[in-house]
């Protein structure tokens, strides 16, 4: 008798919701829960599955819980009862805090009980963990020096504001794999809805396989495919804690092969953990429907190769998700894309067409909202490392539009209006209050007037007035403006913010009369 893999000592259940619980016995086993004076049985059914429900559990730090088949009993140590929310998508989700950028003053004041997490193992096909040793995942981990470096530092700094705000317990559920694309987290039926590119190039490249068993066999002795033992690698170790461009590209050369021929790492084959639907079967299932609150997504910087299909995957992968968990209306919370220049990775330029995506979603699907990491990108690393802004973010998120709280500045600014008047064209911001310049360094603004393009080395001035942004011209007549755009490019930074420090979502507005 055994339970799913995510119970176990430190694990956070989620407050004032049922509380599913599940795991496998011998067929017939019934097999009791019982936690907070409450009892609940169940019956293993002929394939020896279990599954029972308890109801909803008052906030705890410190509960034992037992579960008792008929010949043994598990006991799980130091549960606690708070908020708990999945942190899915690629790499720069799982990237952890031993790499983030102010790790050593975190992990200085980091000791906390009530913050937890939890890294289900990167498996990239059933019975991977029969083939790798995932020892060092699997398991809660309470929030301390020893541990901090494992955790998602998105997810962290995320659980540490939200901790601080409620009051309450805070578990993360890790459920991410670098370089993963949205269609690897569906089921086949979502896919085959919304992801045929990504289906039809699969397919295609099965066929340029000869021989899967070997592929197969091969597969598993290429060290870049291990994912058990992610700080083990010293070229990728050395890599995430940041380098230089040219280094980067030495490393990528020495890791994944410089020559043009595809590594058995990147030949997306039967198994391979970038195939579609994969990770679903493999992973998420795995640890649906785990009582949560919502979900954190920092994803897409694959799914650039064919950005115009993002936002049909996208939105169908969140509703797949929340059927998962049979709750249609689950908070997703996201950020854009971090800016990166696509003379590092040509992929980024398409990145404005996916964060273009991540925001209409925020503002067209029920209960997603999305953030952005305009101010933290890196020139010519895909994996920023400052990740505390986009946790802090997130958090503010969470806290004014999934617990409630008022009077709190939490979206980013968003241009809504641009008139031009008294010589000057007036751009207006929703979310604006407390709007300001956070450097001297110039807007990444440009303005099209009369067929040209102007940007702040090419005359246009700049004033923040209240919610506004005024601009002017020394060198062209801005009556005649087309449109007005500022980080609508592969890498920007975003100096312009509000009060909270979020700054501006990249935007293009066009003038409807120009346009005529």
């Amino acid at each position: 008798m055994k339970t799913a893999t995510i119970f176990g000592d430190h694990m956070v259940l989620q407050r004032d919701r049922s509380v599913p619980v599940w795991g496998e016995a011998a067929p017939g086993e019934r097999v009791t829960v019982l936690l907070q004076g409450q009892e609940a049985t169940a019956t293993a059914d002929e394939n020896g599955s279990w599954k029972l429900t308890l109801e909803p559990l008052q906030v705890s730090g410190d509960e034992t819980m037992t579960v008792t088949g008929a010949h043994e009993t598990l006991t799980f140590t130091h549960v606690a009862v708070g908020e708990v929310w999945l942190a899915g998508g690629q790499s720069n989700m799982e990237f952890h805090m031993r790499y983030d950028k102010d790790f050593a003053q975190a992990v200085a004041v980091c000791e906390n009980p009530l913050i937890r997490f939890f890294d289900y193992p990167e498996l990239a096909y059933e019975g991977a963990e029969q083939d790798y040793d995932f020892s060092n995942f699997g398991f809660w981990r309470p929030c301390d020096p020893d541990n901090l470096q494992w955790f998602s530092a998105v997810a962290y700094y995320f659980a540490r504001d939200l901790n601080a705000a409620l009051g309450v317990p805070v578990g993360i559920l890790g459920c991410n794999l670098g370089g993963s694309r949205a269609v690897c987290w569906m089921d086949e039926t979502t896919a085959e809805s919304c992801a045929k590119v990504w289906l039809k190039e699969y397919a295609e490249g099965l066929k340029a396989i000869p021989d899967l068993d070997a592929w197969f066999e091969n597969y598993k002795k290429d060290p870049v495919n291990d994912h058990s033992h992610p700080f083990d690698n010293p070229l990728m170790d050395r890599m995430m804690y940041g380098v230089s461009a040219e280094e980067m590209r030495g490393i990528i050369s020495a890791v994944f092969g410089g020559d043009g021929t595809p590594t058995m790492a990147l030949q997306i084959g039967p198994c391979h953990e970038w195939r579609p639907c994969g990770l679903y079967h493999t992973m998420l299932e795995h640890v649906a429907p785990y009582g949560i609150r919502g979900f954190l997504w920092y994803q897409g910087e694959s799914d650039a190769p064919h950005a115009d299909a993002y936002e049909a995957v996208l939105s169908a992968m969140i509703r797949r998700w929340r059927a998962l968990w049979s709750s249609e209306d689950l908070p997703f919370l996201q950020t854009q894309l971090a800016p990166l220049s696509e003379t590092s990775d040509p992929s980024a330029a398409d990145y404005p067409a996916i964060r273009r995506v991540q925001q209409r979603l925020a503002e067209t699907m029920e209960n997603v909202w999305c953030t952005n990491a305009g101010d933290v990108g890196s020139f010519h690393d895909i994996h920023p490392k400052e990740k505390q802004p986009i946790g802090h973010r997130m958090a503010l998120l969470a806290r004014c539009h999934v617990y409630g709280e008022t009077g709190l500045l939490c979206e980013a600014p968003v241009a809504a209006s641009c008139a031009f008047r008294d010589g000057e064209l007036t751009v207006r911001f929703r979310n604006g209050d407390g709007l300001r310049r956070s450097s001297g360094d110039a807007l990444p603004l440009t303005v099209t007037a009369a067929g040209q393009s102007f940007d702040m080395s090419k005359g246009l001035e700049t004033e923040v007035v209240d919610d506004t942004l005024r601009i002017r011209s020394r060198v062209c007549d801005l009556s005649n403006w087309e449109a007005v755009s500022m980080g609508e490019t592969p890498w920007y930074v975003m100096n312009l913010v509000n009060a909270a420090d979020i700054p501006a979502m990249p935007f293009t507005l066009v003038n409807q009369e120009a346009a005529q």
